[in-house]
């Protein structure tokens, strides 16, 4: 039996993490979620995932310094493949541009086949 890959939802709105884990484990993956950035880096360093679901706007840390912390991470989760999920309405600006590099940003609300195409793309 293959092991299903992990993917780990970082949002603060527990309503998106609820509806995108019931798609997410029917589509075949097994689904964490973290309501923050804290909590979402301490499931990756106790818990090895496959791709990370990263919401902008968080309570605390917010994506943009998830996604600093991660790039200088050690081993494997320096090279975890980030998708980022957003509502947030303004374009990046160019110093938020640089920190997200070739991530994936998905605009709220979005199909839930996009992100799986996302996803599996990323992963691959």
């Amino acid at each position: 039996m293959t092991e299903r890959k992990k993917v780990l939802i970082i949002d603060d709105e527990e309503d998106f993490i609820e509806l995108y884990r019931e798609r997410l484990e029917h589509a075949g993956y097994e689904v964490l979620g973290a309501y923050d950035g804290e909590t979402g880096m301490e499931k990756m360093r106790r818990e090895p995932v496959d791709i990370v679901l990263l919401d902008i706007m968080l309570p605390g840390m917010d994506g943009f310094e998830f996604v600093k912390r991660v790039k200088v991470a050690d081993g494997k989760i320096s090279q975890l493949p980030i998708v980022i999920i957003t509502a947030y309405t303004r374009e990046l600006d160019q110093e938020q541009l640089q920190i997200v590099g070739d991530m994936p940003v998905m605009h709220k609300p979005f199909e839930a086949k996009d992100l799986l195409k996302i996803i599996r793309e990323r992963m691959s």
